[in-house]
């Protein structure tokens, strides 16, 4: 709410006029997509193959109207072999530049970026190398590795914290 005072001085004498006017903000609305892709150099026949290693890429964009914090990943992978979970890009941040900046005070090398604004987005990256038993069937049986990633932060709105999440499978 708002309220304006308008003084001022007529050939009667001093003149006062107020006014309100409130408006009413829309209520936070806080969430978040998640886009993953895959790509590999294929070293042989068409197809993933042992040894070839394939490069995951997590584009995490927060499509609220509020900050999001703590924005990570966790990406169930099916693959036989070892998978090590996404970290954050060398040059993360796509910033639009319409609303305070995104931040992560500790450049993000904790794997979580603190704060994502509004119509920001955030990248991550992590890479699998493909293993024998992963060709032979046992990668899910259906001659796929598949794998589902969970992107996870938070709204924040003083008293309490709304988790908020997205999903997307390669």
């Amino acid at each position: 709410t708002n309220t304006v005072t308008v003084n001022g001085t007529s050939p009667s004498g001093p003149v006062t006029a107020t006014d309100d006017a409130t408006v009413t903000p829309e209520p936070a609305a806080p969430a978040m997509t998640v886009n993953k892709t895959s790509s590999f150099v294929d070293t042989g026949s068409p197809g993933a193959e042992g040894g070839d290693v394939i490069t995951y890429t997590y584009v995490v964009t927060n499509t609220g109207n509020t900050f999001l914090k703590n924005v990570s990943l966790n990406d169930v992978h099916q693959g036989q072999g070892p998978f090590v979970q996404p970290v954050l890009a060398a040059s993360p941040l796509t910033d639009n530049n319409t609303t305070a900046g995104s931040d992560s005070t500790d450049n993000g090398t904790d794997a979580v970026w603190d704060v994502l604004a509004p119509g920001d987005a955030v990248t991550f990256t992590a890479s699998y190398t493909v293993v024998t038993n992963d060709i032979t069937g046992n990668g899910g049986g259906d001659g796929d590795i598949d794998n589902t990633v969970t992107a996870s932060g938070g709204y924040d709105n003083g008293t309490t914290t709304t988790p908020v999440s997205a999903t997307d499978t390669e």
